[in-house]
């Protein structure tokens, strides 16, 4: 620090504590004219009252003089030049209001009674000490009241010609001594937070400048990030409409009955995009989390079937590390919601894997009593004792002191532990440093076999035949798609762009059945949308909600609206499925015939 720079942040603290005791001022004003008057009438006479009341009326005079002051000298621009004057002032100010103080004991401690001797001095001293935090910002200003205090009372206790008041005397130096080194250390005190404030300011000032000296170099740089920032809010709903549109057209070339080449290049495709769709998925869970709108969905269901799936991702992982992965066949049924169970191994194993640079991870299923233990273990890292009850910690990361985000953002054992909640399973962990982990997932056992999957995926869904479906949104792709598709499946669709258009196609014509986007060009959101619809045609038709949103808030509205939710991208098998029980559930008219819709 220059010597220039210096000497302007010691005139920037000055004029800081200057202002620090304007500012307190305020807070003495009532306080200090109550314990006056209440001393007035403890120490009134009949032969000093009129003294008493030239002193409380000098005291209050003194007091509402210091907060007028104080409230223009608030607004004042001090100048460097005139800093030594304005201390000279405070001390010529509470110097006065010292002595006003003071005059009590000439006036009143001849008379006074053994108690109201007590009661004077109690005070005349006190104020002193209630004078440390008030005064102590500029320290002279502080002594100055201690020894105009202190230098009128020791001359009137030695005059008193008591041996106590003569020891109240000789109290006084050391008395003097302690409330100066205590108003000292309050004054260091105040001056190094204000400097520090200062300092701070200076750092976020100066790299603001060095900031814009670079900004020309890194304006590339600013740009990426930006359109990276752009990018990521934009994905949660964006990135979803074309791979949503996409599936229903792979859905309606699958009906086709394509050739055999055609057909594996549709299910290639088909596979890509349910791969894709469950990447998004996973981005979208913690979102889901934190809206509350994860809701279990329990069945038996094999756990081998889980252990398969994730070997076949994971275990490529493991390989690259030269690690070995090793799943224990097992026939065990477990009774909870699959794809979280799943969900909750995928992170522990991920983090296994990625904590783990030698030996290897296992994955295994046993019996407990009346529920299931899966374990997955690993000769990783291991986590040390002090770190055990943070790790499901949101961003919270062991081995990663450095925050490489190619070891992940420290998400996964929250999820996972917030999962394990969502179905009332115990997530828990053993440990050791430098040994490795053990993380054991309890959930409830049951003896039978669920019912298996045929090989084709394929779903036969009875719609009826003609029923009229409204689609709303904004997509013009996705209309089409949706389009094609329902008209396949043997159901008559009209698909618009806006709630307006919804209304024209609603005069002529009454849908059996509403499908709209969650997020619509249209003021109103697909929830309101809907509700404009039915009160149009004055009828409580079956409707879905189809969304891309992944934000808490657009989730935690879409589901206390109450309607069947999904989210996109949509499978053919889903979408029909919840067709089929909205238009169930919904009181359909009778309709001539049934058709059969297969995905």
């Amino acid at each position: 620090m220059t010597a220039d720079s210096a000497d302007d942040l010691y005139v920037r603290t000055r004029i800081e504590q200057i202002k620090l005791i304007y500012d307190l001022v305020g807070l003495t004003v009532v306080p200090a004219i109550s314990v006056a008057v209440i001393l007035f009438f403890a120490l009134r006479k009949p032969d000093m009252e009129i003294a008493l009341s030239f002193w409380l009326a000098g005291v209050v005079a003194c007091k509402l003089f210091q907060m007028f002051d104080a409230g223009r000298q608030r607004t004042k621009v001090f100048e460097h030049s005139g800093l030594n004057y304005e201390v000279a002032r405070l001390m010529l100010i509470h110097g006065l209001d010292a002595l006003a103080w003071t005059l009590l004991s000439w006036i009143s401690l001849n008379s006074a009674t053994p108690t109201q001797a007590i009661l004077i001095v109690a005070v005349l001293t006190g104020i002193v000490g209630g004078a440390v935090p008030l005064m102590s910002p500029v320290l002279p200003v502080f002594v100055t009241y201690a020894l105009v205090d202190l230098s009128v009372l020791v001359p009137r206790f030695l005059t008193m010609h008591d041996r106590s008041f003569a020891a109240l005397a000789l109290c006084a130096l050391p008395y003097l001594l302690a409330m100066t080194l205590l108003a000292r250390n309050s004054s260091i005190a105040t001056m190094q937070s204000i400097r520090l404030r200062f300092e701070n300011l200076e750092l976020t000032r100066n790299l603001r400048i060095e900031a814009e000296k670079s900004k020309t170099a890194y304006s590339e740089v600013l740009e990426a990030n930006i359109a990276k920032s752009r990018f990521i809010a934009a994905a949660s709903h964006d990135l979803r409409q074309p791979i949503h549109a996409l599936g229903l057209f792979l859905e309606v070339l699958n009906l086709r009955n394509p050739r055999s080449d055609q057909k594996q290049a549709i299910d290639d495709a088909r596979s890509a995009a349910k791969a894709t769709s469950e990447m998004l998925d996973t981005l979208l869970d913690f979102s889901r989390l934190e809206a509350g709108v994860v809701k279990p969905r329990i069945k038996a269901f094999a756990v081998q079937d889980i252990f398969g799936g994730i070997e076949t991702e994971l275990a490529p992982r493991a390989d690259e590390k030269h690690l070995s992965y090793r799943t224990r066949d097992t026939e065990l049924v477990g009774y909870s919601d699959p794809a979280i169970v799943e969900l909750i191994l995928r992170n522990l194993i991920s983090n296994a894997i990625r904590y783990t640079n030698d030996g290897g991870v296992l994955v295994a299923c046993r019996k407990r009593n009346h529920d299931l233990a899966i374990e997955v273990w690993d000769t990783g890292i291991g986590i040390d004792q002090k770190d055990h009850s943070d790790i499901f910690k949101e961003f919270y990361q062991v081995g990663n002191p450095e925050r490489d985000r190619r070891k992940g953002l420290g998400l996964g054992l929250s999820i996972a532990g917030r999962l394990a909640e969502s179905i009332n399973a115990s997530l828990t962990m053993n440990s050791v440093l430098g040994r490795g982990s053990m993380f054991r997932l309890i959930i409830p056992k049951v003896d039978s076999t669920p019912p298996a999957e045929d090989g084709a995926n394929v779903v036969e869904v009875v719609v009826n035949s003609g029923s009229q479906v409204l689609v709303v949104d904004d997509d013009e792709s996705v209309r089409r798609g949706m389009s094609i598709l329902l008209e396949q499946w043997g159901l008559v669709c009209t698909a618009v762009g806006s709630v307006e258009e919804a209304k024209s196609y609603c005069a002529s014509k009454k849908p059996d059945l509403i499908i709209s986007d969650l997020r619509l060009r249209d003021p109103v959101n697909g929830i309101a949308a809907i509700k404009q619809i039915r009160d149009n045609i004055s009828e409580e038709v079956p409707a879905l909600i189809i969304t891309g949103e992944t934000a808490p808030g657009p989730l935690l509205e879409a589901q206390a609206s109450g309607l069947p939710v999904l989210h996109k991208p949509v499978s053919g098998e889903r979408l029909a499925l919840a067709i089929a029980h909205a238009m169930k559930s919904g009181d359909l008219p009778d309709r001539p015939k049934a058709s059969t819709c297969q995905v």
